[in-house]
């Protein structure tokens, strides 16, 4: 799955339509109900490093800023984000569901959540983290968080 992404990414895919099929892969992100909340988490935010490693986040970000000046562009970036947006909220829904954790609904948990992530790819590429700005790394104590909650819920 990854590995098909950052394929596109680098434009290894010729197929013109090759976007189509990120939102669902990244729906299959948090489709495995084996794993808990936190692992799932876990596994977004191994998938943002990956994502930043490959240049796939580079590519992401240019394509984002493009729209700007070629609307054209948003039409095929935006179904992408969508379903990145989608899979989020799917685990909001689902930690709101298993975990009472947060006082949030779970589109808002998701759209903070999307936010978050989209800024830790702007954080990386401006160089931000590099002067102290730490967003992936926050990231990450966000699912310490997720685990304490997931071992208050067992003991319920």
């Amino acid at each position: 799955m990854q590995q098909e992404r950052h394929e596109r990414a680098r434009g290894d895919d010729a197929g013109a339509n090759a976007h189509e099929d990120c939102p669902a892969s990244q729906a299959r992100l948090f489709d495995d109900a084996t794993l808990k909340v936190s692992e799932q988490w876990d596994r977004a935010c191994d998938d943002l490093d990956e994502d930043i490693a490959s240049g796939y986040v580079r590519i992401l970000q240019e394509l984002i800023a493009s729209n700007c000046a070629d609307p054209a562009i948003g039409k095929v970036v935006r179904p992408g984000l969508l379903g990145w947006s989608d899979a989020v909220r799917s685990l909001a829904w689902r930690a709101e569901r298993e975990l009472r954790a947060f006082p949030f609904s779970s589109e808002e948990l998701g759209a903070l959540i999307g936010s978050a992530f989209l800024d830790a790819e702007s954080t990386y590429l401006l160089g931000l983290e590099k002067k102290g700005v730490r967003v992936r790394q926050s990231l990450r104590r966000i699912g310490d968080l997720i685990l304490v909650k997931e071992g208050d819920s067992s003991n319920r």
